[in-house]
């Protein structure tokens, strides 16, 4: 009889875990703040690697690769990255919709989601092939003949292999980033980037050429396409049994905000990358140098303010999804808060410590003047407002409202800059994106977003101008403590630039937190959490 009765129990038990299997489950829950920390972490550390790229191994470059040869592949190296475009922003896209249908528990959806977006993805990826039968005549545009050539065209193929298994990747790791996989994305992310630097130094060194370049990008390419995919596919069959299935419905949704990305992303690359080539078109290739070399400061600015926000954007696309407006506010409002008073800082310490900086790095006659740094000082960070907000509303769903602005916003700033760069010199350039940023994102953005927290637009539009004016605070006093370094009798090196600047951006830190209690509480409370 016992052993009946165990039998039963036991047959119970199966049929009671048969039925639990087959019955919806709950997706695991995820912790928001850890993925934007992760988030943010390994985003300031592939910042790091990128200016390993782009400022240690040039000497490498230079010293491997016949400089002629070189500067036709950073010319070509412009055509790849435009030919990156023939994906209008699918994986943007795949982002936010997994996110926001994860935070909803939506299974059904979100596999369809998933399924349709990696398709879509694969698609876009293969485009930049048709290029291929283009390499010899991109040596020719660029005025190279015979082995450099033929150099320059192998290099070409190998680096559209590179950009398909990179924009291949994006679907991958678009799909990772709304599943809030934060950590292993990341760790995947930075190693293969190293291995990619270490493979491209020992083919160098190793005499391969020019071709080590796009060789090292491709096997970053094929590396990541295959981490990603692992990534994603492991925590699929984990945690989502439903089939990765393609849906015509879901698909013209993706396409169809697509279409509007690739508007922003067009008007993005309108506002990025004129500056150098109007400079030359209007004055002359020098002025290009002394221009980019005076805002260069700012570039490690740019990066770790606008990190704050994309490193908040998957969270914050997941929390959409749960309709927890109250939360979505908070968050929106920190982020606000933080930004401001990092980008003042920074614009302050830019402002007084420019010219040092400059000086000591490339020499005084690379120096605009003072002018011209501090209105770069004011304009990069009204951008970073633009560029923060647009995020936070695309995370939240407004990707159509957002994706047109920046594509405004370049229609306004671009003839604006060429008249006043006739008129007023360099200092013309910053004017006119302030001005551009000013007139079209400051007011629309603030509103689109607290439409979708459910908040009266004013209270955002405020918030923005309060960070306008801690910018502008930020400069007139960085303007004043220039003047005082300016006439302090010290024969500036490396060392005492570096000390000038941890004091100085101290001061202006301090500063900041001392004007903004609101800020100063949340810090402080958030500290106390974390030492109970």
């Amino acid at each position: 009889m016992r052993r009946g009765r165990r039998d039963t129990g036991s047959v119970r038990a199966v049929l009671r875990a048969y039925v639990t299997q087959d019955e919806p489950s709950a997706l695991p829950a995820v912790s928001r703040r850890r993925t934007t920390l992760l988030n943010l972490f390994f985003s300031y550390a592939s910042m790091g690697l990128v200016l390993v790229q782009g400022i240690v191994l040039v000497p490498l470059y230079v010293a491997k690769v016949p400089l002629a040869l070189y500067g036709a592949w950073l010319a070509t190296g412009n055509v790849l990255t435009w030919l990156e475009m023939v994906d209008p922003g699918t994986g943007d896209v795949i982002r936010q919709r997994v996110a926001r249908l994860y935070g909803a528990n939506d299974r059904a959806a979100l596999a369809r989601a998933i399924g349709t977006g990696l398709r879509l993805s694969f698609v876009f990826a293969l485009l930049p092939m048709l290029a291929w039968p283009l390499a010899p005549s991109v040596a020719r545009f660029v005025n190279l003949t015979g082995a450099d050539a033929a150099s320059l065209q192998t290099s070409f193929r190998v680096g559209l292999v590179g950009v398909t298994l990179s924009l291949a990747s994006y679907g991958f790791s678009a799909v990772s980033n709304g599943l809030q996989l934060a950590y292993g994305s990341g760790v995947a992310f930075i190693a293969i980037s190293v291995l990619g630097i270490v493979v491209t130094i020992a083919l160098l060194v190793g005499g391969a050429g020019l071709v080590a370049i796009p060789l090292g990008l491709a096997l970053r390419g094929l590396l990541m396409t295959a981490s990603f995919a692992w990534i994603v596919l492991r925590w699929k069959r984990k945690h989502l049994p439903e089939a990765l299935t393609w849906d015509a419905d879901e698909a013209r949704g993706v396409l169809s905000l697509s279409v509007a990305t690739f508007t922003s992303r067009i008007g993005t690359a309108l506002l990025d990358r004129l500056d150098a080539l109007l400079t030359s078109h209007v004055h002359n290739n020098r002025e290009t140098l002394v221009y980019t070399l005076t805002g260069r400061a700012l570039d490690p600015v740019r990066m770790l303010t606008v990190s704050l926000p994309t490193a908040l954007m998957p969270g914050l696309a997941h929390l959409s999804g749960t309709g927890e407006k109250a939360k979505i506010a908070e968050t929106v409002a920190l982020l606000t808060r933080v930004t401001g008073t990092v980008a003042a800082v920074c614009a302050g310490s830019v402002a007084a410590l420019d010219a040092i900086f400059v000086r000591v790095w490339v020499g005084p006659r690379m120096f605009g003047g003072a002018g011209l740094a501090a209105l770069l000082a004011l304009s990069v960070p009204l951008s970073v407002f633009s560029v923060s907000l647009n995020r936070v509303a695309y995370a939240l769903g407004a990707i159509r409202q957002a994706s047109w602005v920046a594509l405004a916003e370049a229609v306004v700033k671009v003839p604006l800059q060429y008249v006043l760069l006739r008129t007023l010199g360099l200092p013309g350039l910053p004017l006119a994106a302030a001005i551009g940023s000013l007139s079209v994102s400051g007011w629309y953005l603030p509103t689109v977003v607290a439409r979708q927290v459910g908040e009266a637009p004013r209270v955002h539009i405020a918030r923005g101008l309060r960070n306008v004016a801690r910018v502008v605070g930020a400069v007139v006093l960085g303007r004043g403590v220039h003047e005082v370094l300016a006439r302090l009798p010290i024969a500036w090196s490396w060392a005492s630039f570096i000390v000038a600047a941890a004091v100085v951006g101290a001061g202006f830190g301090a500063l900041g937190l001392a004007l903004d209690a609101t800020l100063r509480e949340a810090l402080v409370a958030r500290l106390r959490a974390r030492s109970r």
